[in-house]
């Protein structure tokens, strides 16, 4: 079996055409076939190839733009639904390779797109003892990483050498020795490029200076021969020497594209030359015969290709620009009018109506191209059409539906730009673009876009410590999640309140905001999601995390059980990382160091297997935070120096108020006492810059030790410690105030001031009723014994 694709010059920005083309040939997909049908095609050869295929229907069907009904994949992570997707494609072919050999053919690799690129990068790591046959071509400025693969060998297409090019002219000419100074000319002038001598002789038998009469004849002298100097000029000649109406048509054909089915090719003609429609099998077969295009076979229908991708570049490019402009008009309408606004076109459509300067339907099919790149997790080529969708935008006229759409592209991009850098929602050209699209939308009306946009909004504000700004987006969506009766939104609404709560140090209000998020119906089925984790388990995520800082940590930990327990029920695998983190983050403030360095494993062998990459800096930082703790010392501080530049870019966002106290106590626990001091300016100076005050009684808890471990005077860290309770008895953190009394009592304890330290301590301990199994209840409980005892034993002296 062999199986052909292709990509064209404007096909970066359309995801997964080359490999969409490969899968319509191999299901034997027609252009006419409806949804339904095509449906069929592909349900039915994937299970009769291996019923294990199943599993990856819905990928292939989503892709393929077939998926009935809404769309099951609609809340599985980006870089997941990619890496699946191209995984099923890769399994069928390599399942197809047993049945028969396949020869699969890719050109033109130079204008390939990301996630085309990502596909053949996968299947070339797979072929290696296959019945696969991976052909490519591509342009030297092309790269690719499969050199080193032992069954890779590249074969350069240098120009022919003298023997070979003498070979491939007396094929073509005959071995008359008659035409040796010709031969030798041509040789000469083409420098050996075979498509160049190949036109080149097509040229002289064009223009009558050779003819053919059983055998090649030269029909002028040699030296009268004006041959132009270059294989376009050759081209050009060419195409001026046709007959007009033909030359005509292959104009035409080229504004449609490389390759082209003969209905669309009628469809255009009959638009543009209506009193011309019988002569037009005849024009294409004349084309044919001249070597300009190749008829090639094709389900349903013939195709015809060009002979070369600069036969159409020259074409193309002999047209004047008005007449260029219309011809793209008549196809893109005639695509309309052949195959309606079907997702197979959307890209197609861009690019015709962007060329003929129709900006309203470029724009139109702009948006759709870009949704359609985003449901397929191609957020680089998404970005390219919403962008370019926003440049047309400053064309148009101020209107609703003009304003509607730019605020739809605006989030877009905003979204595309994050999903390709998680890093980027500190860009503030993103937060300018959805503040945008908000300003807009309140120009618009209330609806559901309106709340995708105060959601990003709020996701924004609040991860640059734009505290009320975010409170207001979010009472605002809030408020119209409400009246809308859209319940996910709600529930993002409650998310974000909560989680400026939280990072506030405002614990027990954002415990409320959680909780009545945690009341909400759960459905994953929900609108591409800001949050990297899902709203429904991260409010059990951070409800776990501000119960435990409250004083219940038996609660917390149920509920973040229940939050890892429902991500693995919806077997959605990109939602583990970021409920792990946070799972991770809660264990190692209640100093379980093993669940929290099982946690950062788990979340790293997914993150490894689903390609999130962007989550793997964080994960292996706070996996050596854990190793610390655990006294693996050696081990842990090299990966938390080698990742902090990466964790300081995080650390100018809410994040930070994790990273900087977590590090100092991995200090603390490595002897690094100037390097946690060090950590401590720094989570104070983001704390006071902010007001992220989330972990505040920590730090100055951590400043006390450390200054104690650097030998200052007890009362600056007795200072410290008492700071650290104060804050923790405003914050209502009753574990802050915990782990702070038990590092004044200590000292105390130290100064002979045992009696202070035990009432002090006391209070704060008999206020718990849950938790006694944890590393600080029960040092506080030893602590207490110590004290007392000791109390004992000089009153019995």
């Amino acid at each position: 079996m062999v199986l052909e694709a292709f990509s064209v010059s404007h096909g970066k920005a359309s995801a997964y055409a080359p490999a969409i083309d490969l899968l319509n040939g191999y299901f034997g997909i027609d252009a006419g076939d409806d949804a339904r049908k095509r449906r069929e095609k592909v349900t039915g050869k994937a299970l009769t190839l291996d019923r294990s295929l199943e599993d990856g229907l819905p990928y292939l069907l989503s892709l393929l733009c077939i998926a009935e009904g809404e769309d099951p994949l609609a809340s599985v992570d980006a870089q997941v639904r990619k890496r699946r997707t191209i995984e099923t494609i890769k399994r069928m072919l390599l399942r197809e390779s047993l049945n028969q050999p396949l020869m699969l053919v890719f050109e033109d690799l130079h204008w390939i797109d990301g996630e085309t690129q990502a596909f053949l990068n996968l299947l070339a790591d797979s072929i290696a003892s296959s019945r696969v046959l991976l052909l490519v071509n591509y342009r030297p400025e092309y790269s690719h990483a499969w050199s080193s693969r032992t069954y890779y060998t590249q074969i350069r297409l240098d120009p022919l050498g003298q023997e070979s090019a003498d070979e491939m002219l007396s094929a073509l000419l005959g071995s008359s020795g008659e035409l040796q100074p010709l031969k030798r000319m041509i040789a000469a002038r083409t420098q050996g490029n075979p498509f160049f001598m190949e036109e080149m002789i097509l040229t002289l038998f064009d223009r009558g200076a050779l003819v053919r009469n059983g055998a090649v004849k030269l029909a002028q002298p040699l030296d009268t021969l004006r041959v132009p100097e270059t294989v376009q000029a050759v081209l050009a000649a060419r195409i001026d020497s046709l007959p007009a109406d033909e030359k005509d048509l292959l104009q035409v054909l080229s504004v449609i594209g490389r390759q082209f089915p003969v209905a669309l090719v009628k469809a255009v003609w009959q638009r543009s030359h209506i009193e011309e429609k019988s002569n037009l099998e005849r024009m294409l077969d004349a084309l044919q015969l001249a070597e300009f295009i190749y008829e090639q076979p094709a389900p349903g229908d013939i195709d015809y290709t060009f002979k070369h991708a600069l036969t159409q570049e020259v074409a193309y490019n002999s047209l004047l620009s008005d007449r260029r402009k219309s011809l793209h008009e008549q196809v893109g309408m005639s695509i309309e009018a052949s195959f309606g606004a079907s997702p197979d076109h959307y890209s197609e459509l861009a690019h015709q109506f962007r060329r003929s300067g129709n900006a309203g339907k470029a724009l139109e099919y702009l948006v759709h191209a870009g949704q359609q790149a985003m449901a397929r997790t191609a957020f680089a080529e998404a970005q390219d059409q919403f962008g370019a969708g926003l440049t047309l935008l400053t064309s148009l006229p101020e209107t609703t539906r003009r304003d509607r759409t730019e605020s739809l592209v605006r989030l877009n991009l905003g979204i595309c730009t994050i999903f390709r850098d998680v890093g980027a929602f500190m860009d503030s050209a993103v937060l300018s673009s959805v503040e945008r699209a908000h300003e807009l939308c309140e120009k618009l009306g209330r609806d559901s876009h309106h709340c995708d946009v105060l959601s990003a909004l709020a996701f924004l504000l609040a991860n640059r410590f734009e505290w009320e700004m975010a409170q207001a987006a979010c009472d605002e969506l809030l408020q119209l999640a409400s009246e809308l009766n859209d319940p996910d939104m709600i529930g993002r609404a409650h998310l974000w309140s909560a989680f400026i709560l939280l990072f506030q140090g405002n614990f027990h209000s954002a415990l409320e905001a959680l909780e009545r998020a945690y009341k909400l119906p759960i459905s994953f089925r929900s609108r591409q999601e800001l949050s990297f984790g899902g709203w429904q388990t991260l409010t059990r995520s951070l409800s776990s995390l501000a119960l435990a800082i409250v004083g219940y940590p038996e609660r917390a930990r149920l509920r973040n059980t229940e939050a890892i327990r429902l991500v693995r029920e919806e077997k959605d695998r990109s939602l583990l990382p970021p409920n792990l983190f946070w799972s991770t983050v809660l264990h190692l403030l209640l100093r379980e160091p093993g669940a929290a360095y099982r946690s950062m494993e788990e979340s790293l062998r997914v993150t490894s297997e689903e390609n999130l990459s962007a989550l793997v800096p964080v994960s292996e930082f706070f996996r050596a935070l854990a190793l610390v703790q655990l006294g693996e010392f050696d081990h842990g501080m090299d990966p938390i120096v080698r990742y902090m530049r990466e964790m300081t870019r995080f650390a100018q966002t809410p994040v930070g108020a994790l990273i900087y106290p977590t590090l100092a106590q991995a200090y603390i626990a490595a002897g690094r006492t100037n390097d946690g001091l060090q950590a401590v300016v720094h989570g104070i100076a983001i704390l006071e810059q902010n007001q992220a005050r989330f972990a505040e009684p920590e730090l100055y808890r951590l400043n006390g030790e450390l200054m104690l471990l650097a030998g200052k005077a007890s009362g600056e860290p007795e200072n410290s410690f008492r700071r650290a309770i104060e804050i923790a008895r405003e914050q209502g953190a009753k574990w802050y105030e915990l782990r702070a009394t038990n590092a004044l009592a200590r000292l105390l304890m130290r100064q002979n001031r045992r009696d202070e330290a035990h009432a002090m301590l006391a209070d704060i301990y008999n206020w718990f009723t849950e938790g006694f199994d944890t590393a600080d209840v029960k040092d506080a409980k030893a602590l207490l014994d110590e004290l007392s005892n000791q109390g004992q034993s000089e009153g019995d002296r």
